[in-house]
């Protein structure tokens, strides 16, 4: 009780930046919250931070540990927290043993260094500029509202919302200021969706009828026509689906008990058409081109570098779209013969987008604070 559990986790992250090519700190996401807070003119206390709340946006303590953690490391030794830690188990201070052995450890108050770390965060950010846009949400008073998953639609965009004070649903926004309630999500693996041509399609659970430790996933399809819901049963795990233009077809990411990957091709009703398999690769969020005749995929290598690839159908050949590399890659979505995704470079999630026929590559756009599943409309 002694230490606060920010420090467990943000010596985790520390530690894994450290010594890892993939640890969290190194992804311009992990950091965007503190970001954020910054560019809104907020001036956020420690008790604030450490704390947080149901009704405005904060870091979490995985975020602030890391920042801190790494802060006190940089400033005042590698074995910095060992000290203070050890110092604050043993109850040297029987009040607040923790910021009391900080002091006695460092020469400075705890308060102070809670904010020369965010300081040294945000001089570094002044130094950059950024770029105007035309937000199409408003933020919502004392709740913190997310949208996330945007497709282009006949009346506009798609998207699922979900805040603290409402569970998860799917809305229309005409771009004109009328937003839409389609429908609420059913109980989901996570909150990614597809879409195309008037179908959303999602994975939610499917608890098994007799073992209570054993699940499945649905692949659900919802008609934004009629708000009916389609669910295909397989009896496997299967992860991020998406929906060829006509509707007949669903491809999904199929993960093994012993943490195989394959790319699973199944018809409307469930019955699996071609599977193929990848022995040294994770490959995840799966859509169709637009005649469906080729799959593009993110993947992930036995190195942890990731990249595009493209699996024809027909032929069951596999091709290399973008190189792997040490940098996320993700929120794929494809639009007639351009594919659109989102990469890390040079410090910042920027949205990129990829002629399919020849793979030419250019940078669309990019913003401090990232672009993700972006969409022509």
């Amino acid at each position: 009780m002694a230490v606060p559990d920010w420090f467990f986790e943000g010596d985790a992250v520390v530690n894994e930046t450290a010594l890892s090519a993939q640890g969290r700190g190194r992804t311009p996401l992990f950091m965007n919250r503190f970001r954020v807070l910054y560019d809104a003119g907020r001036k956020d206390g420690y008790q604030q931070l450490r704390n947080g709340s149901f009704r405005k946006y904060y870091p979490n303590h995985y975020e602030l540990g890391y920042l801190l953690v790494q802060s006190g490391k940089r400033n005042y030794g590698a074995d910095i927290w060992e000290k203070v830690t050890g110092s604050a188990a043993a109850y040297n201070s029987l009040i607040y043993p923790f910021q009391s052995s900080f002091k006695k450890q460092t020469g400075v108050s705890y308060k102070s260094f809670v904010q020369q770390s965010l300081q040294t965060l945000q001089s570094e950010w002044a130094k950059q500029s950024t770029p105007q846009v035309q937000w199409l949400s408003k933020a919502v008073k004392g709740d913190v509202v997310d949208q996330l998953y945007v497709y282009p639609t006949d009346e506009g965009v798609v998207y699922l919302q979900k805040s603290r004070s409402r569970v998860p649903a799917f809305y229309l926004n005409d771009l004109k200021g009328n937003v839409q309630r389609v429908a609420t999500r059913s109980i989901a693996v996570d909150d990614y969706f597809s879409y195309r041509n008037g179908r959303l399609v999602f994975a939610a659970f499917h608890a098994d009828k007799r073992w209570g430790n054993r699940d499945f996933t649905d692949i659900r399809i919802l008609r934004l026509a009629d708000r009916q819901e389609q669910v295909i049963r397989a009896n496997v795990k299967l992860f991020s689906p998406d929906i060829s233009a006509d509707g007949e077809q669903i491809v999904a990411t199929h993960v093994s008990d012993a943490d195989s990957s394959a790319l699973v091709l199944l018809d409307v009703k469930g019955k699996v058409l071609q599977e193929i398999g990848f022995a040294t690769q994770i490959v995840s969020h799966p859509k169709f081109t637009a005649d469906a005749s080729t799959v593009v995929a993110a993947a992930r290598n036995l190195r942890g570098e990731m990249g595009l690839i493209r699996w024809h159908t027909e032929s069951k050949q596999i091709d290399t779209l973008l190189a792997f590399a040490n940098r996320p890659v993700g929120f794929l979505q494809v639009q007639g013969d351009t594919l659109l995704f989102t990469a890390t470079q040079e410090g910042k999630d920027a949205q990129y987008a990829m002629l399919l026929l020849d793979k030419q590559t250019w940078l669309m756009a990019e913003h401090p604070t990232g672009w993700y599943q972006s969409a022509y409309v």
